[in-house]
């Protein structure tokens, strides 16, 4: 049994549309469905068991970085049958949206937008660079494009230190693994 349709005054709430909702996004759909807004989620084979919650709607696709028309797809379909509010559940996820924001119909409304703002502080080096820039506090860090740029750093270097790609979803995909901890040289 479905709960009560929620309104915001005369309107019924607008449907959720989550995208690729990694394990915090199961809390955030079962709190939604309870309260009354019809959840959709999108999601890639890594998070398909969000898409069988109970109270949830859900199409399971491939990751949307290195196949993203079906999402696009997806999304256009939703839009046909009312659109909503896209949540992204993930890095990767909030740079499709960013890539694809202007394509998609008018009736899905997202926090991202096709101007890049939110994909340049996802980018670790671009974030720390915009915040020292501004006078807040960053962790140290180096920017290792190649080995001549780390042998360059390595005599200074203490450890443990921590070692994260720029775009950790982007690692993850590419080498399988976004962050790590190294302990010796």
């Amino acid at each position: 049994m479905s709960p009560p349709q929620r309104t915001n005054g005369d309107s019924p709430l607008p449907r959720a549309i989550i995208l690729q909702p990694n394990d915090g996004c199961l809390t955030v759909a079962r709190a939604l469905h309870r309260n009354g807004v019809d959840v959709h989620v999108l999601t890639s084979p890594e998070y398909s068991y969000v898409a069988a919650s109970r109270g949830v709607d859900g199409v399971v696709l491939p990751e949307p970085l290195r196949d993203p028309e079906p999402w696009y797809e997806a999304l256009c379909d939703l839009a046909a049958t009312g659109g909503g509010v896209v949540l992204s559940g993930s890095d990767s996820a909030s740079e499709w949206l960013t890539q694809h924001r202007a394509a998609l119909p008018g009736n899905l409304r997202s926090f991202e937008a096709d101007d890049r703002v939110h994909a340049e502080l996802m980018d670790k080096l671009a974030l720390y660079r915009i915040a020292s820039g501004i006078g807040i506090r960053v962790p140290e860090f180096h920017h290792i494009r190649d080995r001549s740029d780390l042998l360059a750093v390595l005599p200074e270097l203490r450890f443990p230190r921590v070692l994260k790609a720029r775009m950790g979803h982007v690692a993850k995909l590419t080498v399988g693994f976004g962050t790590v901890l190294v302990s010796t040289r």
